[in-house]
C-alpha cells in the first residue's frame, strides 16, 4: 500500500518545533529562577527588618528601665544615705550598672553616619550600592537618576546591589546586637551584684 506524501512529517517543522519548545522551556527555566531569587531577597530583606526593630525594641526597654531606676534612686534611697552609710556600695553599683547600660543600649540604636554619595567610578565598576539612601543622599537629582537607570538596565548589577545592601544590613545588625548582648549583661550582673551587696549590708546590720 502507498504512503500519502501530504501525510509523511516534516523533518524541518518537527525541528523548528523542537526549537520553540526547547526555548520556551527556557525562558519558563529563567522566568521561575528569577522569581525565586526575587522571593529570596523579598524574605532576607523581611527578615532583616524584623531583627532589626526586635533590636531596637530592646534597646528601648532597656533605656526606660534604667532610666526609670535611676529616678527612683535618686527620688528615694539617695535622700536618706546618710542614715545607712552601710548602703552606698550597693547604691553606687546598681547607678554605675544603670548608666553603662543606658551607654551601650544607646549606641546600640545610634546611628552611623555615611558619606552620602557615591563616585562615578564606583558606579562605573557597578560597585556602587544606590539602594541605601546612605549611599545617595547627597548625590545630585540627575547623577542619582542615571545611576539607577544603570541599575535597573543590568539584572547582574541589580542583583548584586541588592547583595551588597543586605550584606551592610547584616553589619548593623551585628552591631546593634553585640550591644545588646553587652547591656544586658552589664545589667544582668550588676543588679545580681548590687542584690548580694543589699543582703550582706543587712546581715552586717542585723549582727551588729
Amino acid at each position: 500500500m502507498a504512503h500519502d506524501p501530504a501525510e509523511a512529517p516534516d523533518p524541518e517543522k518537527q525541528a523548528k518545533k523542537a526549537a520553540k519548545k526547547a526555548e520556551k522551556e527556557k525562558r519558563d527555566k529563567v522566568k521561575e529562577t528569577e522569581r525565586g531569587v526575587e522571593t529570596l531577597f523579598r524574605v532576607t530583606l523581611n527578615n532583616h527588618t524584623r531583627l532589626s526593630q526586635i533590636a531596637d525594641n530592646k534597646a528601648n526597654i532597656m533605656l526606660t528601665v534604667n532610666a526609670l531606676m535611676i529616678s527612683l534612686l535618686i527620688s528615694g534611697p539617695m535622700t536618706r544615705v546618710e542614715k545607712h552609710p552601710e548602703y552606698i556600695p550597693a547604691l553606687t553599683l546598681v547607678l554605675t550598672t544603670c548608666a553603662l547600660s543606658i551607654i551601650t543600649a544607646t549606641l546600640a540604636t545610634r546611628p552611623k553616619v555615611t558619606a552620602g554619595r557615591s563616585t562615578a567610578q564606583q558606579m562605573k565598576d557597578k560597585t556602587a550600592n544606590l539602594l541605601f539612601f546612605g549611599n545617595f543622599h547627597d548625590m545630585p537629582l540627575d547623577e542619582y537618576q542615571r545611576g539607577m537607570n544603570d541599575v535597573m538596565a543590568d539584572r547582574d548589577y541589580l542583583y548584586g546591589s541588592m547583595t551588597r545592601d543586605l550584606h551592610a544590613l547584616g553589619g548593623v545588625l551585628h552591631r546593634k546586637y553585640k550591644f545588646l548582648r553587652i547591656t544586658y549583661t552589664i545589667f544582668m550582673f550588676g543588679v545580681t551584684s548590687t542584690v548580694f551587696l543589699i543582703v550582706g549590708s543587712m546581715l552586717m546590720d542585723s549582727m551588729k
